[in-house]
């Protein structure tokens, strides 16, 4: 059985907060990963999923304004809460107008914390369920996609939905409408973090996305992290031709080698 506590990443450079903030939030029903710094927050999270962000502002090696541009390019769904001392963050803000993340003000009580992350995660959770409830046929409610940053046209994709017979006909009618839409760039990475389950019917679906991306001359790399992994293993067979990664560090030198 799947394991419902929901991971929470908390990145703080201070070991006392890391370990207070921890504890607190584990003693609550929390999954918590913990990280120094925003370099060691993205290889826990390249190979875990998680709901949600709690980030130190000022931290040595990659500070929280840097750590949320990169998670906003791998990532761009994940809820992110800033927490900080500093008593002016405009000039390291400006830069994410565009992002939206909740603040919490240091020295940050624990129970001011836990709240906001339940009322984050309700947010999301409502959210999800209303967008089943209208049964939304989009690409948005089943795919998200951005541009990579540091790879020429290149698109990060990501699958939000299980990989299993159930889906097929959503997957493939909102993955056409993406590329009816416009899907950007010629080098794709397939994200599957967010996917626990995968069958030989999502296999074929793979298959035919790769081939209809190739019919366009655009090249795929399916990244498989977590559990999956394993059970991508089984099922991948050698004729069908699909390129594959356990990270996304992998996937990206797949196309800067």
């Amino acid at each position: 059985m799947a394991d419902s506590k929901p991971k929470i990443l908390f990145v703080d450079d201070e070991q006392d907060v890391r370990s207070e903030f921890g504890l607190f939030l584990s003693r609550k029903g929390y999954e918590v990963l913990l990280a120094a710094d925003g370099l060691e927050a993205l290889a826990l999270i390249a190979h875990r999923r998680v709901d949600l962000c709690v980030t130190d502002y000022n931290m040595p090696h990659l500070n929280g304004v840097s750590l949320m541009v990169e998670l906003g390019i791998f990532y761009p769904d994940l809820p992110i809460i800033v927490m900080s001392g500093v008593s002016d963050m405009q000039a390291g803000f400006q830069a994410l107008r565009d992002k939206d993340f909740d603040f919490v003000a240091k020295p940050a009580h624990p129970v001011d914390l836990l709240q906001k992350i339940a009322a984050i995660l309700e947010r999301k959770r409502a959210s999800a369920a209303q967008g089943l409830a209208r049964g939304e046929e989009t690409y948005a409610g089943v795919w998200s996609h951005c541009m990579i940053a540091n790879v020429a046209d290149g698109s990060l994709v990501t699958l939000h939905v299980q990989l299993e017979d159930a889906n097929k006909e959503r997957i493939w009618r909102s993955f056409r409408k993406l590329l009816q839409g416009g899907l950007p760039g010629d080098k794709i990475i397939l994200n599957l973090e967010k996917v626990t389950g995968i069958d030989r019917t999502g296999m074929a679906i793979l298959a035919q996305i790769n081939q209809e991306l190739m019919a366009q001359k655009k090249s795929l790399v399916v990244c498989i992290t977590g559990p999956l992994s394993a059970r991508f293993a089984e099922l991948v067979d050698a004729t069908s031709g699909l390129a594959y990664a356990l990270s996304i560090e992998t996937a990206l030198q797949h196309f800067q080698g």
